[in-house]
């Protein structure tokens, strides 16, 4: 059986309690057994001849205190057992999760019924009645407000017009006391019912408290107007005879306006000596109105036989609610836990055992939680200390490892002697090397330690007759050495950047709109649901909230802060990139994130898992990473399947991290942020990094094609490729006379900031995609462009490896 309760209908909570609009109720166990959820591993006790069944989970804003709303039923019957003495002392909640403690109970309102909160109950009061009438009057209006939910009622007063709405509460009911007095004016009654009843259709400028019109505007909020009045009116008076008419006509009108569609309901409760002229009046108009806008009601002296008409009747409304104590320090993060209900009273045992979830992965709460301010300078502060130890794990640790287990030290530096060496020359700088000197013996090439450093710590003639001669080297004195840094730290570091802006966002989002997706999601409800509109269940509209906003709006903001960072950083690659065409990727991203998500929240409402599930959770993590891979290989020369592979791998590990470190909150949530950006942007680069080899096609009076990968390379080489007539230049162009040819014209050489080619022009006369380039000119070389130099046509060309 799944709990239910009224849907739209809301109950009231006693006080102290938090709104029930945030309820939470679950599905039965059996169903969350359906879900991969194991049974509670409590034994239920036999013997008792009652069942605690609980209907709605709630909890406060820290989740200090969590709040079980239940009823008691009888085995035998299955009707519900009312013990009006109940006290918290006869009952005991066992869990196998928490150290649960009982700090109080509340009985909620009547056993005959519950008092929905969309209703909207307007008391007229009228002031011309005797003295203990208008005792009487005061007394019924402190019973109905203490009776009915909050900023449900309203009163106005009329001696003889009609007075203002205003909303009165038990709280602010002793600003009222000054008008509960008596006028001998004439009486109005219909005057002011009809002004009144007006209001509650909806006529403009009756009323300017906005959030009575507002609530007069909600098709579900039932209307009603109650008269307080002894109902004596003299029909004889013209104008009493003109109000009535007035009153009738426009009754009648409203089947005919388009725009009074709001049934209001007309009741009255009667004081004073029974008249048969009172009877008649109030029949009028209470009873002889029937028409599809107005339901006429009844007139009796009794205020509590009008808050009976209000109660609703369901079986599965909770009776109590049962405060219990979360254990300060515990996070609440979607989990399922199992709660044991133990009932002794009287001589009679109660027993009953229930499934519950606080809060989700992304969305969990905390007892004690730090305020918004608070918490994100905490946040930046953890982001601070991890990119710290990143950066020093990436620039130093891995570094020095790396250099450590080469053993470059060991196997390749010593001290020159005399004695056992005949006299040779560094190869690097061509002077003598002398006695005691620290040299470098890698390949065949015997060069000086200092020389091997200056020359990035290779070989004079590594990448072109030398194939040895390149061995990584830590200095020691440099730790923080820009070369000490893989290709890969920029992507990383502005990824983890990307993860802190979209947490900081997320959490402002979330604590200032908790639930932007709201009507989208009771829209949806019906679509997996069929009959709901007209069977509603409160905890289909309510349950799935938290975890479906936070889904939603993850995936928007993750498919695009990261998506634009990233993409943002590296448009530099592309020769015609825009910042619109970046702009569009990410837009791209985040409607990619979103139908992700929205994917994970439609098998949440098919599974009915409103709880953390590792079987679920991790599909529209999966699935989105797959989207922001595609987005950002758009328009881009790289192994698209490996950026797929990496943004899937991105996203898996983030879900990872928030399952596994669901102990450290909303700051978890903040790890997986970092992991997942950082982990986009190394995929992204590794991607376009190793995808390509360096080609350039010549043709002129030779023609033929160039492998400048050799040379031009990341990861070895010089670095750099120059083109020249210079017999020293890497492509000696001698088979071309042309006067414009010059010792060297262009030099290709690998960017260190962005790891991409570009081509440098070191003297005038070449043409560079049909533009006359100038000395010294820069342009990033992309796949197929072709420039001129003399009379042969080079085409530059990156092939996948």
């Amino acid at each position: 059986m799944l709990p239910v309760s009224c849907g739209k209908t809301k109950f009231r909570a006693p006080a102290g309690s938090v709104p029930v609009e945030r309820a939470i109720s679950l599905p039965s166990k059996s169903t969350l057994a359906t879900a991969g959820v194991p049974d509670s591993p409590l034994i239920a006790d036999k013997n008792a001849l009652y069942t605690v069944d609980a209907v709605e989970v709630d909890w406060s804003d820290d989740a200090e205190n969590i709040y079980f709303r239940f009823n008691i039923l009888d085995k035998r019957t299955e009707e519900k057992a009312l013990w009006a003495d109940l006290k918290k002392e006869h009952i005991e909640v066992i869990s196998d999760d928490d150290n649960l403690t009982v700090k109080g109970l509340s009985r909620l309102l009547s056993a005959k019924g519950y008092i929905p909160e969309n209703i909207l109950v307007l008391l007229l009061v009228d002031r011309s009645v005797h003295n203990d009438d208008m005792d009487y009057m005061r007394n019924a209006v402190s019973y109905i407000i203490n009776m009915l939910p909050e900023k449900t009622v309203y009163i106005a007063f009329f001696d003889p017009q009609p007075r203002s709405s205003l909303r009165i509460t038990a709280d602010n009911f002793d600003i009222f006391q000054d008008e509960f007095t008596i006028t001998k004016n004439d009486k109005t009654l219909f005057d002011a019912a009809l002004v009144k009843f007006r209001e509650l259709c909806g006529e403009k400028g009756l009323t300017t408290d906005q959030q009575l019109i507002d609530r007069i505007g909600d098709g579900d909020i039932k209307k009603y107007l109650v008269l307080l009045t002894d109902g004596r009116v003299n029909v004889n008076n013209l104008r009493t005879a003109d109000n009535i008419q007035r009153f009738s006509e426009y009754v009648q009108q409203l089947d005919n306006d388009i725009t009074s569609h709001h049934r209001v309901e007309i009741h009255a409760i009667r004081y004073g000596e029974v008249s048969e002229d009172v009877d008649q009046t109030l029949s009028y108009l209470c009873v002889d109105i029937r028409n599809e806008n107005v339901k006429g009601g009844f007139y009796i002296a009794s205020p509590e036989s009008f808050i009976e008409k209000l109660k609703v009747s369901d079986k599965d409304a909770p009776d109590y609610e049962l405060t219990v104590h979360n254990p300060d320090g515990v996070f609440d993060n979607g989990f399922i836990k199992d709660l044991i209900f133990h009932i002794q009273y009287e001589g009679k045992t109660a027993y009953g055992q229930t499934a519950y979830t606080i809060g989700t992965l992304l969305r969990p709460v905390r007892a004690n939680t730090l305020g918004i301010g608070w918490r994100l300078a905490l946040g930046f502060a953890i982001w601070l200390i991890v990119f710290g130890l990143l950066f020093c794990i990436v620039q130093i640790v891995i570094p020095f490892v790396r250099f450590d287990v080469g053993k470059f030290e060991r196997k390749f530096v010593r001290r020159y002697s005399f004695d056992d060496e005949t006299v040779i020359q560094c190869h690097y700088c061509l002077n003598e090397i002398m006695d005691g000197e620290e040299i470098v013996t890698k390949c065949q090439h015997t060069v000086h330690k200092n020389c091997w450093i200056e020359n990035g710590c290779k070989c004079a003639d590594y990448g072109e007759s030398c194939k040895e001669g390149k061995q990584y080297f830590f200095d020691m004195s440099r730790p923080f050495n820009r070369e000490n840094r893989p290709y890969y730290t920029p992507f990383a570091w502005y990824g983890l950047l990307g993860g802190l802006i979209t947490w900081m966002i997320y959490q402002l989002l979330i604590h200032f709109f908790p639930h932007p997706f709201e009507p989208f999601i009771r829209y949806l409800i019906p679509k997996f649901y069929p009959g709901y509109e007209q069977n509603p269940m409160l905890f289909l509209q309510l349950v799935y909230l938290l975890k479906t906003s936070g889904f939603l709006i993850v995936g928007i903001l993750i498919g695009f802060i990261p998506v634009y960072i990233i993409a943002n950083l590296h448009r530099i690659r592309q020769r015609n990139i825009t910042v619109w065409w970046v702009l569009l990727k990410s837009i791209l991203g985040a409607a990619g994130g979103f139908l992700s998500f929205l994917t994970g929240v439609i098998l949440i409402f098919a599974f009915q898992t409103a709880h953390t599930g590792i079987l679920l959770d991790w599909i529209p993590w999966i699935l989105s990473g797959c989207v922001w891979g595609m987005c950002l290989s758009l328009r881009e020369n790289v192994l698209w399947k490996q950026v797929i592979m990496g943004g899937m791998l991105a996203g898996l590990l983030c879900f990872v991290i928030l399952f596994l470190g669901r102990w450290w909150g909303s700051y978890a949530v903040l790890l997986g942020f970092m992991a997942l950006g950082a982990v986009m942007g190394v995929s992204f680069i590794s991607a376009r990094r190793t995808v390509y080899t360096y080609f350039l096609k010549y043709q002129g009076q030779q023609s033929g094609k160039i492998a400048i990968h050799k040379w031009m390379s990341v990861a070895g080489g010089s670095e750099e490729v120059t083109i020249g007539k210079s017999k020293d230049c890497t492509i000696c162009m001698d088979w071309d006379n042309h006067s414009s040819l010059r010792p060297v014209n262009v030099k290709m050489y690998i960017d260190k900031k962005y790891s991409i080619p570009c081509l440098k022009v070191m003297d005038e006369h070449i043409v560079y995609d049909r533009i006359i380039a100038r000395k010294h000119d820069e342009y990033i070389l992309q796949h197929g462009i072709i420039f001129k130099i003399g009379d042969t046509t080079f085409q530059y060309i990156e092939k996948s490896k």
